[in-house]
C-alpha cells in the first residue's frame, strides 16, 4: 500500500531535520561562544569618540587601545553565557525523557534500545526502566501477575517513570498480548507524548521506531447481527500480524466475535508509522466501546494478533467506568487454541481460563 504524495514531503521533511540534529547542541553552542569569548582580547577593539568643544564644532577621532573595560565586559558576558548554556543542558533536573522496555518473553535482550533515540535530545534521557520477568511456560504466568500487581500497587509509572514534569516516553518490549495491553492501561491518565518501538522481524535492527512513512490503511469490522451470549459474553479478533480464524476462537464465542481485518494482508510489521498506530488503535476502541453499549454484555473477550507497539496502544484507551470487563486471551500455536488469558481491571489483573469457553 503505498503513502500519498503529502505523506512522502512530511516524512522527508521530517528525516531532513532530524539529521540535521547534532548531540548535545547547547553545549556546543555554549562552547563555542566561551571560546569566542576568550579570544576577544586579542582583537583590539577601536572606539570612535566624539568630542563637543567651543573651537571647533564637532571633533571625532579615532583611538585603539589594547584592552579596555568594555572588551572585559564582553568576556565575562561570554563566559557566563556560555557556561549557563552548557549547565542547562547537563543539569540533572533537566531530564524529563523517560525509557521503558518490557521483557517477559525468555532470551529476551535487556537492554535498552539506545541506538534509537534522537541524540539531540541525549542529554535529556532518564535511567531506563525495565518491566516484566522473562518466563519459558505457562506455569511463570502467575508470577508474572503477581509481579505485574505489584508495580500497579507501587504506582510504578507514575513513581518512577513519568514523575517530574515528564515530556516524552520511548516504549516498547516483548511480552505476551495480554500482559501488553495490561501495561498498556497503566498509561491511560498520562498526557505525554509517547514514541513506541517495535521489535523488527526484516533481519536489520533489532527495534525500530514506527518512523517510516504513514501509508493508507483502513479496517473493516461492523457489528451487525452480532449481540453478547446468554452469559454475557461479547468478542472481538484482529487479525493484523496473522489471520485469525473460526477454528481458534472457543466455541461459545464464535457466534458472537466480530473480526477486524486491514485492507491489506497481514504480517509482523504491518504498522510503521506512529499516526497509523494511533488511528489503528483509535478504530479498535471504538468497537470495544460499542460492544460494551450492549445491554446484556458483561465481559469484551479480545483476541488479538497484533504487533506489541498496538497492544500497548489498544491497552492505553482502556476506560474501567465505561467499558465492560476486558479478558484479553493468549495464542497457543503448538496446540491452536486459546488456553488461558487476563481479565483487567483497575485494581489488576487476574488468570483466566479460556478453556472454559469451549
Amino acid at each position: 500500500m503505498k503513502s500519498s504524495p503529502w505523506e512522502k514531503i512530511k516524512w522527508l521533511w521530517r528525516t531532513f531535520w532530524s539529521l540535521k540534529r547534532t548531540p548535545y547542541p547547547r553545549t556546543r553552542w555554549g562552547t563555542g561562544i566561551i571560546l569566542t569569548s576568550l579570544g576577544a582580547p586579542i582583537v583590539n577593539l577601536g572606539l570612535m569618540v566624539i568630542e563637543l568643544n567651543f573651537d571647533i564644532p564637532i571633533s571625532i577621532s579615532y583611538i585603539d587601545k589594547e584592552s579596555t573595560f568594555l572588551s572585559g565586559a564582553l568576556v565575562l558576558l561570554g563566559l557566563l553565557s556560555g557556561i549557563a548554556l552548557i549547565y542547562s543542558e547537563w543539569n540533572n533536573a533537566s531530564r524529563n525523557i523517560a525509557k521503558v522496555l518490557i521483557s517477559s518473553m525468555p532470551n529476551t535482550n535487556l537492554e535498552f534500545p539506545e541506538y534509537l533515540l534522537d541524540p539531540a535530545e541525549k542529554a535529556f534521557f532518564r535511567e531506563p526502566v525495565m518491566l516484566g520477568v522473562p518466563s519459558s511456560n505457562n506455569e511463570d504466568i502467575q508470577d508474572q501477575i503477581n509481579l505485574y500487581n505489584a508495580e500497579l500497587t507501587a504506582n510504578i509509572f507514575n513513581r518512577l517513570i513519568i514523575h517530574d514534569q515528564c515530556r516524552k516516553l520511548y516504549i516498547g518490549g516483548l511480552a505476551r498480548v495480554p500482559f501488553l495491553i495490561a501495561y498498556g492501561s497503566l498509561l491511560r491518565n498520562t498526557g505525554i507524548d509517547i514514541q513506541y518501538f517495535d521489535k523488527s522481524h526484516t533481519g536489520q535492527r533489532e527495534w525500530t521506531l514506527l518512523n517510516e512513512e504513514k501509508i493508507n490503511l483502513t479496517y473493516n469490522g461492523k457489528f451487525d447481527n452480532i449481540s453478547a451470549n446468554e452469559s454475557g459474553d461479547i468478542a472481538i479478533a484482529v487479525s493484523f500480524s496473522s489471520k485469525i480464524t473460526e477454528d481458534q476462537i472457543p466455541q461459545k464465542l464464535i457466534e458472537h466475535t466480530l473480526f477486524i481485518n486491514p485492507n491489506v494482508s497481514p504480517e509482523r510489521n504491518l504498522i510503521k508509522n506512529q499516526e497509523n498506530l494511533t488511528e489503528a488503535a483509535h478504530f479498535i476502541s471504538l468497537k470495544i466501546d460499542e460492544a460494551s453499549k450492549q445491554v446484556n454484555a458483561k465481559r469484551v473477550h479480545l483476541f488479538l494478533s497484533v504487533q506489541a507497539p498496538l497492544a500497548l496502544a489498544i491497552g492505553q484507551r482502556f476506560q474501567e467506568g465505561m467499558h465492560k470487563k476486558w479478558v484479553i486471551h493468549n495464542f497457543n500455536a503448538e496446540n491452536w487454541r486459546y488456553e488461558w488469558g487476563l481479565e483487567l481491571s483497575a485494581s489488576g489483573v487476574r488468570p483466566f481460563n479460556s478453556l472454559e469457553l469451549t
